[in-house]
């Protein structure tokens, strides 16, 4: 019966593949600092920002564009 031993490796690889998969996702919310049961707010990702002119933050005093008529 080598399909059938065949079957079995190809299903332990799957599982194995699962468990990696799951595992990552369990470390990246537990790194995130996120819990599956914690409810969230969608205000806190906004509630530090802050509010800035629109346009370049630092000039640094630099001339970018001379223009003669």
């Amino acid at each position: 019966m080598p399909g059938r031993a065949h079957e079995e490796r190809e299903m332990k690889h799957k599982s194995r593949t699962l468990r990696s998969i799951f595992a990552c996702v369990a470390f990246l919310l537990a790194a995130a600092g996120i819990t599956p049961g914690a409810p969230q707010n969608s205000m806190d990702k906004f509630k530090n920002l802050e509010f800035r002119e629109i346009g370049p933050a630092v000039m640094g005093g630099r001339i970018d564009d001379f223009a003669v008529v």
